[in-house]
């Protein structure tokens, strides 16, 4: 999974934004139409993306794969299987 984020990463860095630019909800969810899960392990992993610098409400999203499809959530997920 790790490998598949810093390609993604790798693809889309630019060096400088502006502060409009700037919305975790658009970056999590373009990593989540993007990021190839069929590549990754069938089995469920979540990954948890905090962003110290926002309010508290949209600072955490996670990335759940589970059978070589994401899902992203704006609440944990928990550990289970949904």
């Amino acid at each position: 999974m790790v490998t598949q984020l810093g390609t993604w990463a790798q693809r889309w860095y630019r060096s400088t934004f502006s502060g409009s630019e700037l919305d975790a909800g658009v970056l999590m969810w373009d990593m989540r139409c993007t990021v190839d899960a069929k590549a990754l392990s069938s089995t469920r992993t979540i990954v948890r993306f905090t962003f110290d610098d926002l309010p508290a409400t949209p600072r955490t999203w996670w990335l759940v794969n589970e059978d070589g499809e994401f899902d992203l959530c704006p609440v944990d997920p928990g550990s289970s299987a949904a």
